[in-house]
């Protein structure tokens, strides 16, 4: 996907801010809105974000992009859930959809132990294009492992993503201030 791909697909009426967000979406523009987070890893140079997205289904089963943002690398995971809790809140969602990879167990535990309903919370872990023909699986609790969790191909999410943009089926809001978040 280009950048000019993006900026065209940038067609929402509200800026990516998140009390424009607020003030501009209405809650029944969506059948169902996810905060998606993708928690810091930190990477080898400590260069890692964290980025949080609220994503609507709207009516016609497009997906629009209400709001995105990057965060610094933190270690502070407290802070982190604090954060997610309140964008899961305000914005009104129905899940939170996260990394569960690395720390993201550990961020996980802190949002339950916060009072997030488990059933509102859905762990992804990426898995290679080797682990089997679908591009996502669900995989139900274990006896040693009490969590459900799904497993989803990284490159075939990512290619069906950039397929979505060039279909004018995922959406962004307005492209002055969506373009930080699209580097």
């Amino acid at each position: 996907v280009t950048l000019t791909q993006l900026e065209e697909a940038s067609v929402l009426p509200w800026r990516n801010d998140f009390n424009s967000f607020l003030a501009d979406c209405s809650h029944s523009r969506h059948q169902i809105r996810v905060l998606s987070i993708d928690w810091s890893g930190g990477g080898a140079k400590e260069e890692s974000l964290t980025a949080f997205s609220i994503l609507g289904l709207d009516m016609h089963g497009n997906i629009e992009v209400c709001w995105m943002k990057k965060y610094p690398h933190s270690a502070d995971y407290m802070e982190d859930a604090a954060r997610a809790i309140q964008a899961f809140k305000s914005g009104l969602c129905h899940y939170i959809v996260h990394d569960a990879a690395g720390q993201g167990i550990a961020r996980e535990q802190i949002l339950l132990n916060a009072g997030m309903p488990s059933d509102k919370i859905i762990p992804v872990a990426y898995v290679s294009a080797m682990a089997g023909k679908t591009m996502m699986r669900y995989n139900p609790p274990e006896h040693a492992n009490n969590r459900k969790t799904y497993s989803l191909v990284k490159n075939r999410s990512i290619s069906f993503i950039c397929e979505l943009i060039k279909q004018g089926k995922l959406r962004f809001p307005q492209w002055a201030s969506s373009q930080p978040c699209a580097r």
